[in-house]
């Protein structure tokens, strides 16, 4: 287990969201008990494992801190975002038995540590892209002439913006994404816990985000509005994913290829992912499966 959990959280610090995609089946294999039935006899188990896990995970990332490899800042954001996320992923699971609510409970601390970066050391990220950047025009500058590189920089300081002041919004696609492709891959190998992704319903209360996403707009706080309305966009396009999939499968039955084609579809078009999401969010008002059921084909 140590060698696993100390290979996890190197894989984490060259990419967080490939370590969240190898660390959520893993650390909730190691937490969940493998049959409900016997879950009363694995409870001394079941309270110690998640501590040993989160033990070695951050005595794996302060062993790379002190041998240089990562930065504290680094080490911290996959602590939170990786380690400490798969570890509440797990327990929400074993607790609740839903997958909606142990992603958006993973996600919550790297919500919470982004949030916090940006409040604080929003010079900092802004000093790292424009390093960046610089890297950027210098490899350019021996490929183009200066003439096409003047006609770049536009598009080049857009996408900068683009990067800083969305950074937290990008963050946390990186996060989410991560704890969806994990839940995903474990619910293929959970027999008693396995996770209808067409049948997908994030509580309620996630609207309560968006509210506050709404409110900060009308007070000319754009940056946070938006970053905010953002990350709940994509709690409800996947949502809205799992809304399009509940029809493509009732609809293409004997033509899958088909339904896949048109699932793959709305990812070359930035509207369409927009109005997925948007059906994604009207789901929780208006409850379309259960028309549809109802109703029949």
């Amino acid at each position: 287990m140590i060698l696993q959990v100390a290979l996890i959280a190197v894989v984490s610090i060259f990419s967080p969201l490939i370590g969240l995609i190898i660390s959520i089946p893993y650390f909730a294999k190691k937490i969940l008990p493998e049959n409900p039935n016997i879950a009363s006899i694995q409870s001394k188990k079941s309270h110690s494992t998640p501590i040993i896990l989160l033990e070695i995970f951050t005595v794996s990332l302060l062993v790379l801190f002190v041998i240089k490899i990562l930065s504290w800042q680094r080490g911290l954001e996959v602590w939170v975002s990786v380690g400490l996320a798969s570890v509440i992923f797990a327990l929400i699971l074993q607790k609740l038995k839903n997958y909606e609510f142990a992603i958006l409970y993973a996600a919550l601390p790297g919500f919470v540590f982004i949030s916090i970066k940006n409040l604080f050391f929003f010079n900092s990220i802004k000093e790292q892209l424009e390093q960046s950047q610089q890297l950027l025009l210098e490899n350019i500058e021996k490929m183009f002439s200066p003439e096409m590189l003047e006609n770049m920089m536009p598009t080049v300081i857009k996408v900068q913006n683009i990067f800083l002041n969305g950074n937290a919004a990008i963050l946390m696609f990186g996060i989410i994404l991560g704890l969806l492709i994990g839940a995903l891959i474990l619910s293929t190998k959970l027999e008693w816990l396995r996770w209808n992704f067409d049948s997908v319903n994030f509580p309620f209360y996630l609207q309560i985000a968006i509210a506050i996403g709404l409110i900060l707009f009308i007070f000319k706080l754009r940056i946070i509005s938006y970053n905010l309305l953002v990350i709940c966009g994509f709690f409800y396009l996947i949502q809205g994913y799992s809304l399009l999939y509940f029809f493509m499968k009732r609809t293409f039955r004997r033509s899958y290829f088909l339904g896949i084609v048109l699932l793959i579809i709305p990812f070359l078009n930035y509207y369409l992912l927009i109005i997925i999401s948007i059906f994604g969010l009207l789901d929780t008002w208006i409850h379309f499966r259960k028309y549809a059921l109802a109703e029949g084909d």
